[in-house]
Formats: structure tokens, C-alpha cells, sequence
């Protein structure tokens, strides 16, 4: 049930949709958007396997949080021999405005930003401040009563001799993103719920909705 007082609808982020795109969540094209207090069931084949997530379609509802992951597992993939166990990782932006807020900021001009890590392949990260980023829903932020660093950041727990797969998803409603492992390489086999060749790297840049499947 939709218990906000506008309309919503939940985008199914990279699910093929094959005979029932009436159920792909984007709001005044697939669907109109979901009334507040009523009820839509979505039905959908979950296809293709990999790492994806589920996200709002109308408006910046999506930049205020509503997000989540989407795991389709598969029974034939390829690399289940290559890792014991999986973990996920979902990356969110989280700010102390509203995504309504800030649109109407970037609309007149009232964010200005200075060019940010043009290092990395001559591009900017963002176009709005960063308030904390959250990892599983958990990170560091800024009290806004103390004005003091709160929270807790989230903790992965590994075994020495073991090999994971970890599914990064970046669902920030802005800010890209540099990812790296101290004394880790990532060994990249998927890309966006594809598999690829696997290809090694010693950290990774991604931006919004991108998904990257590593082995540690």
C-alpha cells in the first residue's frame, strides 16, 4: 500500500519485463503513478539472474530513500565454484534535504559546486554537496542537535582462507563513487547483472545504478 500522500510507483531496475512491461514501475509511461492509500501488486518473471535493485520512479523519491536491492540468484552461474560465500553491498547518498529541495536549487542556479576529484578521468563526482554516504543503511552522520559525527559504520565479517562475492550496488541519488580495498584487488565478473571475463583492478569508480559483481 502506498501510505505517502503523492503517488508512487517502483521501477524493477535492469528486469527484462518480456510480455509485461505494464508491471516496469516507470510512472506516466508504463503506469500511472499509485494514488496514496491504495494498493498495486506488481507481477513480473524475475529476469535476467545477477545484481540489481528497485527504486521510485516519480519525482525525487528515490533521492529521499526510497531504494533497496534485487538479488536474482542463479542456478547455473558460472562462477559459483569461485567463491564460499556472498555479501552485499549497497551504497546509498544520504543529505539533510529533501530531492525536491535540491532540484529546485539546481533549477535556479543556487548550488554552486566547484569542479571535484577531476583526476579521475577529467569528470566531476557530483553537482550537489554530500552530507554521508551509507553502506547497508549504515554510516556516519552529523547530529543535527550536537552538530557531532553519530552512527556506526557497517561491518563486514570475513574468514582468513575464504573467498567472497561481493555485490556492490550504487544507488546514490547522485554522487559517484570510488570503491577500493586496502591490500585487495577486485576481481571483477560482472558488470550491471551480466557476467564478463573476469578482469582485475585495484579499485573502481561507479556512478549512480551501476551494479559491479567482485570476488575477494
Amino acid at each position: 500500500m502506498n501510505q505517502a500522500a503523492v503517488g508512487t510507483s517502483v521501477h524493477w531496475h535492469g528486469q527484462e519485463q518480456h510480455n509485461n512491461s505494464w508491471a516496469d514501475g516507470t510512472a506516466h509511461i508504463t503506469q500511472a503513478p499509485i494514488p496514496p492509500n491504495t494498493t498495486f501488486r506488481y507481477k513480473l518473471k524475475a529476469a535476467p539472474a545477477g545484481t540489481f535493485w528497485y527504486h521510485s520512479h516519480v519525482g525525487m523519491q528515490l533521492f529521499d530513500g526510497l531504494r533497496g536491492p534485487l538479488i536474482v540468484k542463479d542456478p547455473r552461474d558460472p562462477y559459483r565454484k569461485s567463491y564460499d560465500e556472498e555479501l552485499l553491498m549497497f551504497v546509498t547518498d544520504q543529505n539533510d534535504f529533501t530531492g525536491e529541495q535540491v532540484l529546485r536549487d539546481l533549477q535556479t542556479g543556487a548550488v554552486n559546486m566547484p569542479p571535484m576529484c577531476t583526476n579521475i578521468s577529467n569528470q566531476d563526482f557530483s553537482d550537489i554537496p554530500l552530507t554521508t554516504i551509507l553502506t547497508n543503511g549504515a554510516g556516519w552522520y552529523k547530529d543535527p542537535k550536537t552538530g557531532r559525527p553519530t552512527g556506526k559504520p557497517a561491518v563486514f565479517r570475513v574468514q582468513h582462507g575464504k573467498r567472497y562475492r561481493l555485490r556492490i550496488i550504487q544507488a546514490a541519488g547522485s554522487w559517484g563513487m570510488k570503491i577500493t580495498i586496502d591490500k585487495h584487488k577486485l576481481d571483477v565478473i560482472a558488470l550491471d547483472g551480466y557476467n564478463i571475463k573476469p578482469q582485475s583492478y585495484e579499485g573502481l569508480v561507479i556512478t549512480p545504478a551501476e551494479r559491479v559483481d567482485v570476488i575477494l
